[in-house]
């Protein structure tokens, strides 16, 4: 363990909510059958402490965590900040950043009838071409005829059609309804190979592009190690679009598509300056957590941490996972921060 006095807040100055990153830091490779998490929620019980989530995860996985944590109504930072949910007894949306917005008009309308059900087909990295070609299918599109979010959804569109084709899940987060796209939820690791065994059946284009999406998540089973290819194709095929999209991977089994500068500080500064608790703590594991550590008052990071982490958190934990985040509780009570 170690704290760096200089970066902490005045003696006398609490900590109104502590911000817990979910996967890696919070569960382990037991997910929630984990026994030790009982431990963890019974002393946030006993000692009555402002504890809360903030993930990846949209607002399906966030409920499941909050219900076993037997967590209290605190704000939920969802989809990599994405979302910030008022609790989870009634998930109104505070703070919303969209992937892109819902398409309407003619631009649609025109498309979807230029392309038909051959949309799926386009060459993508030829976007910016003018040629078309209507009968295969394998068509261009002249960016200045349509929204920036209209390319969004139609290069998302590829990329889950594609996705598809090599038996990797796909899910979106949408006003609540993350599963509204993909017939089966993809939060849980016990629950991996019945979904991914689950036929996907995506939308049509014109019902896609009107969805209000925050986020878009990819998934195959991590022992599929072959998929490392198919998740870098669609990367490649993401790159034009560089300027609008931030592209998470997680190894070579998973992977983030969420709008540019979007991360889990967008959550925690919203928090600090829209809602009561000002001074916030947080501990991860991930370098997607970096940006909500760094614009935390206090930050932690559990012993298994990616190593980057150690140079930007204050308190490192000797356990791991949620024996480590138990650690940061036990110093911020110690230290009179709560």
């Amino acid at each position: 363990m170690r704290i760096s006095p200089e970066k902490l807040l005045p003696p006398l100055q609490k900590i109104d909510l502590i911000t817990c990153d979910i996967d890696g830091t919070l569960l382990s490779n037991k997910g929630l059958a984990d026994e030790n998490l009982d431990i963890l929620a019974d002393f946030i019980r006993r000692h009555n402490i402002p504890f809360t989530i903030a993930s990846g995860r949209s607002l399906e996985g966030l409920t499941k965590v909050a219900h076993r944590l037997q967590l209290a109504d605190y704000p939920l930072i969802g989809d990599n900040g994405a979302v910030v949910y008022s609790n989870v007894t009634d998930a109104e949306i505070l703070y919303e950043e969209l992937l892109f917005a819902p398409q309407t008009g003619t631009a649609v309308a025109q498309l979807t009838a230029a392309y038909g059900p051959h949309l799926e087909k386009l060459i993508l990295p030829h976007t910016f071409s003018s040629n078309m070609n209507t009968q295969t299918g394998e068509a261009a599109l002249a960016p200045q005829k349509y929204s920036v979010d209209l390319l969004k959804a139609i290069y998302i569109y590829k990329v889950l059609r594609f996705a598809a084709a090599n038996n990797i899940a796909s899910s979106y987060a949408s006003s609540h309804r993350e599963r509204a796209f993909a017939p089966h939820a993809l939060w849980e690791v016990e629950y991996l190979t019945d979904d991914l065994a689950t036929t996907y059946v995506p939308l049509d284009f014109a019902a896609f592009s009107r969805l209000p999406v925050y986020k878009i998540f990819l998934l195959t089973d991590e022992k599929h190690s072959e998929q490392k290819e198919v998740f870098d194709q669609i990367s490649a095929w993401l790159a034009p679009l560089a300027q609008e999209l931030n592209i998470i991977r997680y190894g070579s089994y998973m992977l983030d598509i969420m709008l540019k500068n979007v991360d889990k500080s967008k959550g925690v500064i919203f928090l600090q300056k829209h809602s009561p608790y000002r001074h916030i703590a947080a501990i991860g594991d991930a370098l997607n957590d970096l940006g909500m550590l760094k614009a935390a008052d206090i930050s932690g990071c559990v012993a298994n941490a990616q190593a980057e982490l150690f140079a930007w958190t204050d308190f490192h934990a000797s356990g791991s996972y949620n024996a480590g985040v138990l650690e940061f509780l036990e110093f911020l009570l110690r230290e009179n921060y709560l």
